[in-house]
């Protein structure tokens, strides 16, 4: 079969099993039933299970947020859905089965934030206790059940761990919540995937792709490069997108990394962290040196 993208092309080059297992362990397994470049590269019975899984739950994501998104939004009507649930609105609407999600991560006005937990604890979400150090003081994780279905709900009070203030534009999203304009969804997801998680997980790239595809013509990309620069990930977005550009298609303006080379398929795949490649990537997605030391100290004093 004749692929579209280099990405796709490299996929193809692996076991039927070891395709399967990159694609599960990177969230696209369920995708791949919907995907015509890759339904015919696996187990049709597998990835629709993976796909059925995959759209149940993010039913009953969008049923938890229906249901007490007008209770919410008297609390805080500033909150923002991210990521997944915002793009359930946007490119999976027609299929969302197709993306993998494990949680809802929703931005709130800190000055709420003691009342939204008084909300979701009385509809049966409690607290993690697990410890937090500093890289995670910005959202507090909830874990509970709602309709048969173990729920996990972040409440974020910021972006990102590195500043204090983000400055965005939102706009409407379902019926009683908002999700960031198109400028500002595309530098979130990208900072997400690279700044925050040195592109661990193919599904988040996929979200960038897609993205870019859908909305690439409408997206002010001056904007994209101020917005970038502003809240301090402008290396990840020249990353990011020379890796959409190189690995997907060439719809992105042409940034690219000082060391994009080394961005291959095989890293976009791999699940391995303790790599040397891996570690020297987080360091050069960042702005700033300075705050990426003072991260990686943290990290390895943090409580276990």
């Amino acid at each position: 079969m004749s692929h579209s993208t280099n990405l796709f092309r490299y996929l193809d080059t692996l076991t039927p099993l070891e395709r399967e297992s990159v694609l599960l362990q990177n969230g696209l397994l369920g995708y791949a039933y919907e995907s015509p470049e890759l339904r015919d590269s696996v187990d049709l019975s597998v990835s629709k299970a993976q796909f059925m899984q995959q759209w149940q739950q993010n039913q009953g994501y969008l049923s938890f947020l229906s249901q007490h998104g007008k209770s919410l939004s008297k609390i805080d009507s500033t909150i923002t859905l991210l990521k997944g649930c915002a793009l359930l609105s946007d490119i999976y609407q027609s299929s969302p089965g197709s993306r993998f999600m494990s949680d809802i991560d929703l931005l709130v006005d800190a000055s709420k934030l003691d009342e939204l937990l008084v909300f979701f604890e009385g509809v049966g979400l409690r607290s993690s206790d697990k410890p937090v150090w500093f890289g995670d003081r910005h959202k507090i994780e909830l874990h509970g059940e709602f309709e048969g279905l173990q729920l996990t709900v972040e409440l974020h009070t910021k972006l990102f761990y590195h500043q204090q203030h983000f400055p965005i534009k939102t706009q409407s999203c379902f019926e009683f919540f908002q999700k960031l304009t198109h400028e500002y969804q595309l530098v979130h997801l990208i900072a997400h995937y690279s700044f925050q998680h040195t592109m661990l997980k193919l599904y988040w790239f996929m979200d960038i792709a897609l993205f870019i595809e859908a909305h690439g013509h409408d997206i002010d990309w001056d904007q994209v490069d101020s917005i970038a620069r502003q809240w301090g990930v402008y290396q990840s977005l020249c990353y990011s997108l020379g890796a959409i550009n190189q690995h997907w298609k060439k719809i992105a303006p042409s940034y690219m990394g000082r060391f994009q080379f080394l961005i291959d398929e095989e890293f976009l795949v791999s699940n391995q962290q303790r790599s040397l490649k891996y570690l020297f990537l987080k360091n050069i997605f960042k702005d700033s040196l300075k705050l990426n030391l003072q991260y990686n100290l943290g990290w390895l004093g943090r409580p276990k």
